[in-house]
């Protein structure tokens, strides 16, 4: 769909026939997400995802069957705890804050829980391959060709054995309503916003760790250089914003001590590695430029000498 291709929003309580059911699903895992694919699909808003993590669905009152849905991230469904066994506490907003019995050190027994997800793979989207809102997630073996971006992740985050292909050279079908794609220019216009990213660092509300992960064609080429490393600006090209590397950069203010962490990154055919995604001069209304967080950020890299 455009919205998304597969869709996890948050259940605050059981729905329909199931609502009398004593369980809490939004604190539960998801129970199994393995060897899944979809594609063509995100392209109802530019940061919209193929598989969406985020939203919350939930009745208006006990005795109606109308379902609200709310597509986005409100305080009360945001980094909540998912538990491998139903919660010993909620709080907040009709209930929702999640506290685990056993907490990453308690009892010797850890309630605290990912998502899983294994052998995924993803193509073809003006969106984000994997939007992910959530808390926790564990992630193998997983794959995004001819995407905007391969993910954007919150929470606490591992991803291990990921193949990011941001051009494949295949000459997507553009969704070009309002847009017009008739010439070079309208075409470049409208590929602009599927960047052709590799992945974006948040700057807040995010620990992630990425091992044995291959970025293949991605980032914009660099001007001038003679080289055909990257991805140039023809109709199977990247927009002028891509990199491999995205970074948010919002504040510079109480930066964590560590964000992020590498290890057994490969490039192939990459071109512009590393960009501050969001700085812009003059963006304040003060007249002030945006801030560098970006620049304070904490990244560990494990590499071998001449190999990143």
């Amino acid at each position: 769909g455009g919205w998304a291709g597969f869709a996890f929003p948050s259940l605050i309580r059981p729905l329909k026939q199931h609502r009398n059911v004593a369980m809490t699903p939004l604190a539960r895992p998801t129970l199994e997400f393995e060897g899944n694919s979809a594609h063509s699909s995100g392209f109802w808003w530019i940061n919209a995802g193929v598989i969406y993590v985020g939203g919350a669905l939930w009745h208006p009152d006990p005795d109606s069957d109308k379902l609200v849905y709310n597509p986005g991230r409100p305080d009360y469904n945001r980094l909540h705890n998912t538990c491998s066994v139903e919660p010993s506490q909620t709080c907040g907003r009709d209930g929702i804050c999640v506290t685990c019995p056993q907490g990453y050190t308690g009892g010797g027994r850890d309630d605290a829980t990912a998502m899983v997800m294994t052998n995924t793979k993803l193509y073809l989207s003006a969106g984000v391959g994997l939007l992910h809102w959530g808390r926790r997630a564990d992630i193998t073996r997983y794959e995004a060709h001819d995407v905007k971006r391969s993910a954007s992740l919150l929470g606490e985050m591992f991803v291990k054995k990921m193949l990011v292909t941001c051009r494949t050279g295949a000459d997507p079908e553009l969704h070009c309503d309002g847009y017009g794609c008739d010439t070079k220019e309208e075409r470049a216009s409208v590929m602009g916003y599927i960047e052709g990213t590799g992945f974006e660092w948040y700057d807040t509300s995010q620990a992630h760790i990425l091992t044995d992960v291959t970025f293949r064609n991605c980032g914009v080429r660099p001007r001038n250089s003679g080289g055909d490393e990257g991805c140039g600006d023809d109709r199977v090209g990247c927009s002028a914003r891509s990199a491999v590397w995205s970074f948010l950069t919002h504040s510079d203010k109480f930066t964590p001590e560590l964000m992020q962490a590498t290890s057994k990154i490969k490039y192939e055919n990459c071109g512009l590695i590393f960009r501050f995604q969001n700085y812009l001069e003059g963006r304040l209304n003060n007249g002030m430029d945006s801030t560098h967080s970006g620049r304070t950020q904490n990244w560990l890299v494990s590499c071998k000498r001449g190999h990143p």
